[in-house]
């Protein structure tokens, strides 16, 4: 397909999704999305970002999305381990009539670091999150009894994301905010603002500490795994290298970090580095938080 097409396809979708006309079952079926950008055998947010990505361009062709990757091996996730199907289709409805593989053209539908600070843009993926994000009943269940149990409906509490590890030097990522800085705004903001508590999310143990000493009896976190130590005693560059010795591994580790990213969204305001669970946790949010601030410091290079 030429540039050009490709571009006019992309904003024709895009003006369908702000007019409401694409967000909604289309007409010719269902078309099966069973590849993806990469294998994906545990949730991450780029996996979220490919997935909606590829069902825009699906329902841009007329077609109803149901995701359901192929070539699962045992122990790894799909995307009905953690979520509903769009829309609540069923196969077994009949009128599957394709099947849809992976394209990277399709990534031209997709949200990128700097959506966050295009407010059009930001408002238009709090829409289709909206629409496409939604938990099935199992991790919908998880989540609101994690939330019930860390936190005080009735308290005022930001979100921090802080990300460590394999996020500070990797080429091409946004460079991540200094913790210090991080805990010097947070600071302003309780003040100023009038936050009792910061839910901090982070996969760094080094990182929760700091916040600890900075904020004693001030930090909750949910049930989750750090991976830092276990990164260096390893001697793992990535996060995606590491993994731990128990029964359903993947699905465990997913869950943790899907609560983490969902109860972030359900705080009173948000300070985070630019990254993907950011990005997840403010679409997922939609427009709701009093007040966010994303760092915006370049990208490594």
């Amino acid at each position: 397909m030429n540039m050009l097409l490709l571009y006019i396809r992309k904003y024709i979708t895009l003006f369908e999704i702000d007019f409401g006309l694409l967000l909604r079952p289309q007409r010719k079926g269902i078309m099966i999305i069973e590849e993806s950008e990469w294998h994906y055998p545990f949730f991450n947010c780029d996996f979220v970002r490919t997935i909606l990505s590829q069902s825009l361009a699906v329902l841009y062709r007329g077609y109803t999305p149901y995701i359901k990757l192929k070539n699962r091996q045992e122990g790894e996730t799909n995307w009905d381990t953690f979520f509903r199907q769009p829309f609540g289709v069923d196969v077994r409805m009949g009128g599957a009539v394709g099947k849809q593989g992976y394209s990277p053209r399709e990534l031209a539908y997709g949200y990128y670091f700097h959506t966050p600070f295009i407010k059009h843009h930001y408002k238009r993926w709090c829409k289709i999150f909206k629409k496409l994000v939604v938990l099935n009943d199992d991790t919908k269940h998880y989540i609101d009894d994690e939330y019930k149990r860390i936190i005080n409906p009735s308290s005022r509490i930001m979100g921090v994301l802080c990300r460590g590890t394999d996020y500070l030097d990797y080429k091409g990522l946004p460079i991540q905010p200094k913790v210090e800085d991080m805990i010097s705004d947070c600071k302003v903001w309780m003040s100023e603002y009038h936050y009792e508590y910061i839910y901090l999310a982070t996969e760094s143990e080094e990182i929760y500490n700091q916040f600890v000493a900075a904020f004693p009896n001030q930090i909750i976190v949910n049930k989750r795994d750090y991976f830092d130590k276990k990164m260096s005693a390893e001697c793992l560059r990535l996060i995606g290298e590491v993994h731990f010795d128990r029964e359903n591994d993947n699905y465990i580790r997913g869950l943790q970090y899907l609560s983490s990213l969902v109860i972030l969204s359900r705080c009173n305001a948000l300070l985070a580095g630019n990254c993907g669970g950011t990005l997840f946790s403010l679409f997922y949010n939609n427009r709701k938080y009093e007040r966010f601030k994303i760092y915006d410091l370049g990208y490594n290079e």
